[in-house]
């Protein structure tokens, strides 16, 4: 099979794409300069783990590890000596924006996305050299220097890499079968002049493998529930821009309560603040910015987040799994490449 009928393959099964285009400066966030990440959510229940990073110092990672090292040949041979990451692991609750950084990886670097996904892969590349045939076609690919940089991104990679407890509950066609041929393939076929990045998306890592997680990848980066500033952020970007929408000029800040509607939005993410106010009918932006009732927006938006029904048990299970990470020993392992989180 020759590289033009890989591609048209690949492209029939909805596996090779090209990003949408989001830019890194997307990601909102910043520093977190209090040291309150990853502590504003912590009870008796929840194990001491570290703080996390802030969407400021994600955004730099992502840079430094994924963008950087893979602009061109010049940029990868200038990195190899210093940085040599191939794959990297995103995890954390859904809506903190693990998605949006894969597309803007893709975006930065202007990549081809092979997007590996159970959505995708199910009933696909069956039989014994199915997966095999895959993994082969896209590192096939991925090694021609026409084609490169490439972004392969695993989607839900904890349905790739499932721990015992529930392997036993996984489909007989689904994404786990692919998992050793891409583990091979990553070892054996790619090199540090080689300009692609492996990212792994994660909304349930209780469910992951550690030890076969941290053989995999070579980073791991933790996206965690948004803080105080970053919330700031998210609801002054969303509301400006749907002010915007409805034809009123006037600032954000002068119409709503920013700082109330970010303690009261603690536990949420930045999908959850945005599908709110997307939510916001054109009625109580005119009655709030007319100042008819000046608490009208923050009701509706408060009302619309609604309850949190799992952002206790979610931090619960992200913190025991990045204890694990940092605990967990595989230096006995010769094929295990260094992660760190």
């Amino acid at each position: 099979m020759d590289v033009d009928e890989i591609i048209a393959n690949m492209v029939e099964n909805d596996i090779l794409k090209y990003p949408q285009q989001v830019s890194l400066n997307n990601l909102l966030g910043s520093f977190d300069c209090t040291g309150s990440t990853g502590n504003e959510h912590k009870s008796s229940t929840t194990p001491p783990f570290p703080s996390n990073p802030s969407y400021a110092e994600l955004k730099n990672h992502l840079a430094q590890f994924c963008i950087l090292p893979n602009r061109c040949r010049a940029s990868k041979q200038h990195y190899s000596d210093l940085i040599q990451v191939h794959s990297i692991m995103l995890y954390g609750p859904r809506g903190c924006g693990k998605k949006t950084a894969v597309h803007s990886i893709a975006t930065e670097l202007n990549a081809l996305i092979f997007h590996l996904s159970a959505n995708n892969l199910n009933g696909k590349y069956m039989g014994k050299y199915g997966p095999t045939r895959l993994i082969h076609m896209i590192f096939t690919v991925a090694s021609m220097h026409e084609y490169c940089p490439v972004v392969i991104f695993l989607e839900d990679c904890e349905k790739f890499m499932l721990n015992s407890k529930n392997k036993k509950k996984a489909p007989k066609g689904g994404p786990v079968r692919f998992m050793k041929d891409l583990q091979t393939y990553k070892n054996k076929c790619l090199s540090f002049k080689d300009r692609v990045v492996i990212v792994g998306t994660s909304s349930e890592p209780d469910k992951i493998d550690v030890k076969q997680c941290k053989k995999f990848f070579d980073k791991i980066l933790c996206f965690p529930y948004p803080n105080y500033f970053d919330r700031y952020l998210f609801w002054k970007a969303f509301l400006q821009s749907r002010l915007v929408t409805v034809n009123i000029a006037k600032k954000i800040e002068e119409v709503v309560d920013l700082s109330s509607l970010c303690k009261l939005s603690e536990g949420f993410t930045a999908a959850d603040i945005k599908l709110s106010v997307e939510k916001l009918r054109k009625p109580t932006l005119i009655s709030a910015c007319n100042e008819v009732n000046e608490t009208s927006m923050e009701c509706f938006l408060v009302k619309a987040l609604g309850e949190i029904n799992d952002c206790d048990e979610n931090i619960l299970k992200i913190a025991e799994f990045t204890n694990k990470i940092l605990s967990v020993d595989t230096s006995h392992d010769p094929n295990c490449s260094p992660s760190s989180t």
